[in-house]
Parts: structure tokens; C-alpha cells; sequence
């Protein structure tokens, strides 16, 4: 679907006042649904060599995989483990927030504002006093996440942007909790394999600018012999801003070879950002993906953590848990640079749809 071009008078106020936004409604963006539906059907036909089973690929990306007379069809990450119900309840920010601490973790603090009625936002950013989070309230999978709000410039844009990314009424505000992202992967309340998801990078040639590094970039994923990110590393509001705090602008030229940080939001990096930490994931976090499958019987989730070091006890250490996703991003644990050959988790999962 064509995004809604603004009427003339529309476009001239996102000029002037939101260039960024402007430049988001009309600039064209780069199709990675190719190498999306190519990383699936290795990552199953490979998950299904494992296990033995056969595998016919059906019409719009669907396969089904069938062994010793069961079958199950899957599509991309979905699979046939866990109901819309518990995905509905994993989407709602308030229910995941409450259900995490009653289990006895942190969750960040946060408020629900609209675009029209900012001012709960700005006591919010008032009282936690540490730089904020704004996203759509509701399954952003990072468009429209805007990180380092730290006054009402940054929150006004910050809201438009989350608002025109999502077409949503209803925004949050969340605390932004200092470390890295960590994404567990669990079965049945057994850990399958855990990421430590890095921040978005590029990485300079000495001679062109941070934006021409991003266009460089994206034609990189898109060309590269072996799928190293599916998603679009896009110029927005997020990326403008982690370069700001770095004294940086997407004008400013990198070193040759010189890594730079250009967005929080870890959705868009790719397998030079990521890292595998199964070994290291302290115990205590088994009991959130065993609580989940007990409360609502969701078998198959990723658990969001922001953390300065996951093999630290929670409580001693600071962290918080973001999300927890049904269905969970399955390429986030193959795109790991210097990962020699895939994870456990496909045939894992296969296995256990089967009848394993």
C-alpha cells in the first residue's frame, strides 16, 4: 500500500519545521522482502535436513514440512505453537509491564500519551529525569522508536515521528535503561540460544559521509553472498540523534575502517552488531519464559532484556525486561558475525511441531 502524500500546505510545514519527517513520507524505500523470504527458506530447509523431515514449498512463501505422517506449515517466524490471544496479551506494554514484576523483575517505567494531548509525556521525561524512549504504544519492531529524548524539542518530533510510522493514537514514553539489548529465546521454558543484539553501525572508508556509509550500507545487505540483516538501515529521527550525542551529523566523515554508532534501536543492525551469549545468560531469567508458559501457555517466546551484563543475577544488576515477543525473530540468532554454522533453535522447533 502507497503511503498518503501530504496536500501542498502539508509539505511546506514538514519542510520548514520537520524536514526528517518530510523526507520519510516521500523518499523511496529499499525492498529487502527478497532476502527476507531468502535467510527463511535456507533457515527451514536446513532446520529440516536436520531432523529428517521433508519439506514442499507452497505459494506465498508458505512450506510444509512433514515427518512420519505429521505435518505443520510454516511462513517467515510464524509457526503453529502459540494462539492470537497470547500475542494480543505480549503486544499490550501495561499487561507485559505487570506481569514481569509480579514475577519479580524490573520492567521500565513508562507513560501512555497522544499526539494531541503531549503533556503527560513531558512530566514523565520531568520526573525520571534520564533520557526517554518514545514508540507506538502497540508491536513497533522498531519503526518509529526514537531513543535520547531528552527535552520537548526531541519529544514533539519524536512523537510525529512514531505517530506517522504507526498511524497510532496512542504513544508511550518509556525510560531509556543504559546497556545492551539481549534477546533470550526460549521453548517451553528452555533456553534455545541468546543474542546480545548491539547497536546499529557503519563503518567508514575515510572519504564519504555518515550517509553516504548508510546508502553503502544498505546496497551491502542487499548484494552480500550470505543474508547478514533483512531489514533497511534507515536515515530517521533515532539515527539523528545517537549521532548528535556523539558530536556527530550524518554529514560528518568516519575513518577508514572506523565503526560508528548510528542508531539505538537494534532492529536494524546486522551481523556485525551481533553477538552470541547462550553460555552466558544467568539463570534467574529462565523463570520469566517458565512463568509465561505457565500464566498463558506461550511456548515459543523471545525475551526482550536491556542489560550492562546478562551472566549478572537481574537484581544485582540493573536490568529490565523490554518485551516479550510472540512469535519472536528467529534471524536474530543466525546473523551473528563469525558464526560458523547455524543455531539449534530451527530444528528444535521443528522437532518439537512434529511430535519430537
Amino acid at each position: 500500500m502507497k503511503p498518503i502524500l501530504p496536500t501542498l500546505q502539508t509539505r511546506l510545514l514538514l519542510v520548514r519545521r520537520y524536514p526528517h519527517m518530510y523526507r520519510r513520507l516521500v523518499a523511496p524505500r529499499i525492498d529487502f522482502s527478497g532476502r527476507r523470504a531468502e535467510f527463511y527458506r535456507g533457515y527451514w530447509l536446513h532446520a529440516a535436513e536436520a531432523i529428517d523431515a521433508e519439506v514442499e514449498i507452497l505459494e506465498d512463501n508458505y512450506l510444509e514440512i512433514s515427518r512420519a505422517g505429521r505435518s505443520t506449515i510454516v511462513q517467515f517466524h510464524f509457526v503453529d505453537l502459540d494462539t492470537y490471544f497470547a500475542k494480543a496479551l505480549m503486544d499490550d506494554k501495561r499487561f507485559v509491564s505487570n506481569l514481569v514484576r509480579e514475577m519479580g523483575f524490573a520492567s521500565p517505567r513508562f507513560s501512555e500519551f497522544k499526539l494531541t494531548d503531549r503533556e503527560p509525556a513531558f512530566r514523565f521525561m520531568e520526573e525520571v529525569g534520564l533520557p526517554c524512549v518514545v514508540k507506538p504504544r502497540v508491536g513497533s519492531g522498531g519503526s518509529g522508536v526514537t531513543t535520547g529524548i531528552t527535552h520537548r524539542k526531541r519529544l514533539i518530533r519524536a512523537a510525529l515521528a512514531a505517530s506517522i510510522a504507526r498511524s497510532l493514537p496512542t504513544l508511550m514514553i518509556e525510560e531509556q535503561i543504559a546497556g545492551d539489548s539481549y534477546r533470550l529465546l526460549y521453548l517451553d521454558g528452555e533456553l534455545l540460544h541468546a543474542v546480545r543484539r548491539g547497536a546499529s553501525t557503519i563503518v567508514g572508508d575515510g572519504t564519504s559521509s555518515i550517509k553516504q556509509c548508510v546508502v553503502a550500507e544498505n546496497t551491502r545487505r542487499l548484494e552480500c553472498s550470505g543474508v547478514e540483516s533483512i531489514s533497511e538501515l534507515t536515515l530517521d529521527l533515532d539515527l539523528e540523534y545517537t549521532l548528535a550525542d556523539q558530536g556527530l551529523t550524518s554529514r560528518s566523515v568516519p575513518r577508514k575502517g572506523e565503526i560508528v554508532k548510528v542508531k539505538n534501536v537494534s532492529n536494524q543492525n546486522s551481523a556485525r552488531d551481533q553477538e552470541n551469549v547462550t553460555d552466558r545468560v544467568h539463570r534467574d531469567y529462565h523463570r520469566i519464559a517458565r512463568g509465561v508458559l505457565d500464566r498463558l501457555g506461550a511456548r515459543l517466546v523471545g525475551v526482550d532484556v536491556m542489560a550492562e551484563d546478562i551472566s549478572h543475577a537481574p537484581v544485582e544488576s540493573g536490568s529490565a525486561i523490554n518485551e516479550i515477543n510472540i512469535p519472536p525473530g528467529l534471524h536474530y540468532h543466525e546473523f551473528i558475525e563469525g558464526q560458523e554454522r547455524r543455531s539449534r533453535a530451527g530444528s528444535v522447533i521443528l522437532n518439537r511441531l512434529l511430535g519430537g
